[in-house]
């Protein structure tokens, strides 16, 4: 980072340019208001003379004074070296030719917002329709748009420069500084405290001591294991113990050696033994053969 980066009233004034699309839309709600009086090139005109020339002339023969802050400026005599050749690249050729290129651009710019102007007629419909106050209005946010973009572009230039580049910079005189350019409000001695050469040195000796942040990388795949890795793994303190819900093999193994088959119940019914015995009777007296009969004395 370039070292008059530091200085806090560039970054101020460079970020003023985010208001420009504010300014801009309130030009835009002044064409609006009332129906035109004037032919459309004499409103035009009028605007662009309001809304463009001071600020055009000032930036061009005494640029704006950019170590202020609204109405309250720093004197000259508290201004250090490097905000001294700062103020020495707004006093060049190049910085006029930017000027000129801005309010050029920016005329383009309430051409087509002239044109547009009738698309947004609702949102000012409850406005007193009073064509003169619609071109105050228009001029007005004109006028802001042209002021920080004038001035946003003036301090980006400069901060384009390079290190060397800068420091060959004449020193801007402190005697001319309030003759050549545009200081507005209360001048005071600090306005926004600077900061020091320790504070800069303690910034980038806790940029230094930071760890860097490593990139996110996937997690590496694991390789399968061997089968001597797998053997190696098992836990050899606790036995493996089986799970309820899953019987062990040599558990099912002897459950079937130990089961017998079941008995079947006898008949304890009287008439069937009964029926059964004189069964067994007559098979045994039909397997028996007949004795010859005796004969009678």
């Amino acid at each position: 980072m370039r070292s008059f980066w530091l200085d806090p009233y560039l970054w101020i004034h460079l970020a003023g340019v985010a208001v420009l699309p504010l300014t801009l839309e309130l030009c835009l709600l002044g064409l609006a208001i009332g129906d035109p009086v004037f032919p459309p090139i004499v409103e035009r005109l009028i605007v662009l003379t309001i809304g463009i020339v001071p600020i055009f002339l000032m930036q061009w023969q005494r640029p704006f004074y950019i170590f202020s802050v609204l109405l309250v400026a720093i004197r000259p005599e508290y201004l250090t070296i490097d905000q001294r050749r700062i103020l020495k690249r707004f006093k060049t050729l190049g910085h006029q030719i930017l000027t000129l290129l801005v309010a050029i651009g920016l005329g383009g710019v309430l051409l087509w917002l002239y044109q547009i102007a009738p698309l947004v007629q609702q949102p000012v419909a409850q406005f007193p329709q009073w064509r003169g106050l619609g071109l105050l209005i228009a001029s007005g946010g004109f006028l802001l748009s042209n002021l920080f973009l004038q001035v946003a572009l003036s301090v980006l230039r400069v901060m384009l420069i390079k290190e060397t580049e800068f420091a060959l910079i004449d020193v801007y005189p402190i005697a001319q500084i309030r003759s050549n350019f545009s200081i507005f409000g209360l001048q005071v001695k600090q306005i926004v405290p600077p900061l020091t050469e320790a504070q800069t040195l303690a910034m980038a000796a806790a940029a230094a001591a930071a760890p860097p942040v490593a990139p996110a990388s996937p997690p590496p795949v694991a390789a399968p294991p061997t089968p001597a890795a797998a053997i190696a793994e098992q836990p050899t303190t606790e036995p493996p113990t089986a799970i309820d819900d899953e019987p062990v093999l040599a558990d099912l193994v002897a459950a079937e050696l130990t089961e017998t088959p079941p008995t079947e119940s006898i008949e304890t019914n009287p008439e069937a033994l009964i029926e059964t015995e004189s069964i067994a009777n007559e098979s045994v007296a039909a397997d028996t053969p007949p004795t010859p009969d005796t004969p009678i004395v």
